[in-house]
C-alpha cells in the first residue's frame, strides 16, 4: 500500500462495505440494481452494518491510545454516533468515514 495509511485503507474498506449495503437496501425498491433480490434488504445489510462497527473498533482503540483515559465516550456510543452520521448522509466514501470519524472523537459525544 503505497502513500495509503492502514487507517484510510480501513476507511475505504468501510466505505466499500457500505456501497454494497445501501445497493442491498435498495434491493425492494424501484431503483434496485439489477444484481440484488428483495430479500437483501434483511439478510444482507445487517451483517454489513455489523461488519462496519467491527471495523469501528480499531479506531476507538487508537483514540484510547492518544488521547489516554478519563474520557466519557464510550465504544458503544462512539459506534452509534457514526453509524448516524454515515446513515443520515448514506456515505459511500472513504474520505466522508474519515470525516464523520474524526468529528465524532473530536466531540467526544456532542
Amino acid at each position: 500500500m503505497t502513500n495509503t495509511t492502514i487507517r484510510e485503507y480501513r476507511h475505504q474498506k468501510i466505505a466499500d462495505i457500505l456501497a454494497i449495503a445501501w445497493a442491498c437496501n435498495d434491493a425492494d425498491s424501484d431503483n434496485a440494481p439489477k444484481w440484488t433480490t428483495p430479500s437483501m434488504a434483511g439478510d444482507v445489510v445487517t451483517p454489513l452494518f455489523k461488519a462496519v462497527r467491527g471495523l469501528l473498533d480499531a479506531d476507538y482503540d487508537d483514540w484510547l491510545v492518544a488521547i489516554g483515559a478519563g474520557r466519557t465516550l464510550m465504544r458503544s456510543d462512539f459506534k452509534d454516533q457514526v453509524i448516524v452520521r454515515i446513515t443520515d448522509d448514506s456515505i459511500q466514501e472513504g474520505y466522508n468515514v474519515t470525516s464523520i470519524i474524526d468529528y465524532v472523537l473530536a466531540n467526544e459525544g456532542d
